[in-house]
C-alpha cells in the first residue's frame, strides 16, 4: 500500500516538472518571433526559424526546463548558424557550377554533381 502511494507521489511529482510546450508557446512565441525579426529582418523568415524552434523543443528530451527562454534562444541560435552555413554552401556551389559552366561545356554537369555530392554531404 505505501509503495503504492510512493509511486502516485513521484508521477505526480514528475508531472508537475515535465514541460508544457503550449504554455512555452504562448507565453515566450511573441517574444521569440520579435528578437527573431530584429535578428532576420525579414519576418516570414523569422517566422519558420521560430516554428523550427518549437519543433526541435518538442522533440527533445527536455526534462525540467528553468529558464525557457535562454534554451529557446540556444535552439533559435543554432539553427541561424544551420541557416548560415547552408547559404554559405549554396553560394559556393553556385560559383563553382558557374566557374564549370563557362569553361568545359558539357562536362560542367559531370562537375557540378561531384561538386554536390562531395560539399553537401559534409554539412
Amino acid at each position: 500500500m505505501s509503495s503504492q502511494i510512493a509511486q502516485n507521489i513521484d508521477s505526480d511529482y514528475e508531472q508537475s516538472l515535465s514541460v508544457d510546450v503550449g504554455g512555452i508557446y504562448q507565453d515566450h512565441q511573441p517574444w521569440l518571433l520579435n528578437w527573431l525579426k530584429g535578428k532576420l529582418g525579414c519576418p516570414y523568415d523569422a517566422g519558420d526559424i521560430s516554428q523550427d524552434t518549437f519543433l526541435r523543443l518538442l522533440s527533445a528530451d527536455t526534462g525540467v526546463l528553468r529558464e525557457p527562454r535562454a534554451y529557446l534562444l540556444v535552439i533559435a541560435n543554432r539553427l541561424l548558424i544551420n541557416r548560415y552555413r547552408r547559404t554559405l554552401v549554396s553560394g559556393l556551389i553556385d560559383s563553382e557550377y558557374a566557374k564549370t559552366q563557362c569553361c568545359r561545356g558539357f562536362a560542367a554537369d559531370f562537375m557540378w554533381c561531384r561538386f554536390e555530392t562531395r560539399y553537401v554531404k559534409s554539412v
